[in-house]
């Protein structure tokens, strides 16, 4: 059992520290040993008027703009104060004075270290205190809401949002400890949500529940935790509360991004189309891929998978028609550059897409995402290429979008991007699973699961490939600007049932042809490749 002591302001929590607290309740393998209450100190009276000015403006400026989004946030509870009374009335409390030579001190040290506790949760909004790392054999973890690399300080989710930097970053930090030293155990990195930064922050807040939850469950697994990835030097500046002109500017910013993503969205849409061309697998040259391949301006073709065969190139794709908003699975059959035809191969009341296409014992299966299912489904060919009948649902009750399987030596693995969010966003998260039968529901998760904790590069575009006999996965390079801009090419160093990595090694973006704005999907299948892309098109054409 692990022992969880939190630090914490009294039985009142924020949304997201509720939604770990009833986690780790859920877990017959956690308790919560203590809760720890100390005064707050308030603020310091040294402090310059102008600092405590810029604190009133802002909060009153966030508090009005956090009004106008609320309505259509995602994750509106997470600005809501949320009573734990109940859940946590058997819980001893220790409150603390915040001043180390009280009288109290002394005994409050005792009482606290006969709890045992294994981990503190800072929950309180005090600056990280070394003393109460001596308390926990695990030290004392608390949560910056930055990457810590390019941003630290707060505050949270502003500033990111205020550079339009693409990406924002949620840092899961110990104090103490077994290694007595200040170090990142959990870093997950978002897109930036570019029309609100109340609604960046409140992103932040909702994704730091897994980050955390993950960090617990390796101890429950491990009794120990691992140190995650992280930059030794930082050489930034701390931010801190921005200026009153900077907020005036900021107003200006919200304002201005609004009107333009209501302008844009009104004249423009996009539309997703393909092309094929033989590639040498040692040397992909994109200005190959010239004859672009565009649908009737009623829908698009996007995340393609070839299949050569019979001197015919087949292609399945989602197609979607703009007006329902719903995608099918479709085959569209190329020879000498030209399109045979185009034929839907399955359809469901649901969201089909990424038709992801493998063989096993001689057969064709295809694993579309069917995410709005629910499910990780898989499909058998049973007449190519048109008629596909259910083989197997590997995966239920489950939110996964861009499933990918990819067999080596011998063992499958599958790769998909599962959601565990409030708001069903799959870009961030990819996790592995591994099995023998790739037909069957015995998948083994990953114990690095998820494997890869960033936007930039964490959803797959294409599946997992070998190319000039190194393993490689594509993915979508996803931020809060534009969707589908490029895809990633990451080799993959290491692949086995205990350990994962994988290292950047291109983004790839439409520059061979003019017209192209952006490409999210790339695959060779043999000596083929085929790859999408976009363009703006009016949306009233």
């Amino acid at each position: 059992m692990v022992r969880i002591g939190i630090v914490c302001n009294g039985l009142d929590f924020p949304g997201h520290q509720a939604q770990i607290i009833k986690g780790i309740l859920s877990d017959t393998r956690l308790e919560i040993a203590l809760l720890v209450t100390r005064a707050s100190t308030g603020s310091s009276p040294d402090r310059p008027v102008s600092e405590r000015l810029n604190d009133l403006f802002y909060s009153v400026v966030t508090r009005a703009e956090s009004i106008l989004t609320k309505n259509r946030s995602d994750v509106p509870h997470i600005d809501e104060m949320i009573s734990l009374t109940f859940e946590l009335k058997n819980v001893p409390i220790i409150s603390i004075d915040p001043n180390p030579n009280s009288a109290t001190a002394s005994t409050t040290i005792d009482a606290i270290q006969e709890h045992r506790c294994d981990v503190l949760l800072q929950f309180d909004s005090a600056a990280p205190d070394a003393a109460l790392s001596e308390f926990a054999r695990l030290g004392v973890w608390r949560f910056d809401f930055a990457d810590g690399e390019l941003y630290r300080g707060g505050p949270a989710g502003f500033w990111e949002w205020y550079d339009d930097h693409p990406y924002s970053g949620v840092t899961l930090r110990v104090l103490g400890g077994v290694n007595g030293v200040k170090r990142t155990i959990n870093r997950a990195i978002y897109s930036t949500y570019r029309l609100s930064w109340n609604e960046n922050r409140r992103r932040m807040f909702d994704r730091s529940r897994t980050l955390m939850l993950d960090c617990l469950d390796q101890v429950a697994k491990t009794n120990s935790v691992r140190t995650a990835k992280s930059n030794i030097v930082f050489d930034k500046i701390l931010r801190t509360t921005p200026s009153i002109v900077i907020i005036l500017i900021s107003i200006v910013k919200y304002i201005f991004r609004i009107i333009f993503r209501t302008i844009y969205k009104s004249i423009w849409k996009v539309q997703f189309g393909i092309a094929t061309a033989p590639v040498d697998k040692t040397n992909i040259e994109f200005n190959k891929f010239d004859d672009l391949h565009f649908p009737d301006k009623k829908l698009f073709w996007a995340d393609p998978f070839i299949v050569n065969k019979d001197s015919s190139n087949f292609v399945f794709v989602e197609e979607l028609y703009y007006k329902d908003g719903v995608g099918t699975i479709n085959c569209l059959e190329f020879r000498d550059g030209e399109l045979l035809s185009n034929d839907v191969v399955l359809k469901k009341p649901y969201h089909l897409s990424y038709p992801f296409i493998f063989r096993h014992d001689d057969t064709y299966f295809m694993c579309p995402e069917t995410s709005n299912n629910r499910t990780i489904d898989v499909y058998r060919c049973v007449d190519f290429p048109l008629k596909w009948e259910h083989q197997q649902t590997l995966m239920d009750d489950i939110y996964a979008c861009e499933t990918s399987i990819h067999e080596l030596n011998g063992k499958w693995w599958l790769f998909t991007n599962i959601a565990r969010n409030s708001f069903n966003e799959c870009n961030y998260e990819l996790h592995l699973f591994s099995s023998d039968d790739p037909l069957g529901r015995d998948w083994v998760p990953h114990p690095l699961n998820p494997v890869v904790q960033d936007a930039g590069r964490a959803r797959n575009g294409g599946g997992v490939m070998t190319l000039d006999n190194q393993l490689y996965r594509m993915a979508q390079g996803l931020d809060g600007r534009t969707y589908g801009s490029n895809f990633i090419v990451n080799r993959i160093v290491t692949l086995n049932e205990t350990e994962y990595e994988e290292k950047l090694v291109q983004k790839v973006f439409p520059n061979w042809h003019a017209e192209l704005q952006g490409t999210h999907h790339f695959v060779v299948s043999d000596d083929v490749a085929v790859v999408d892309f976009w363009r703006p098109i009016f949306k009233y054409s």
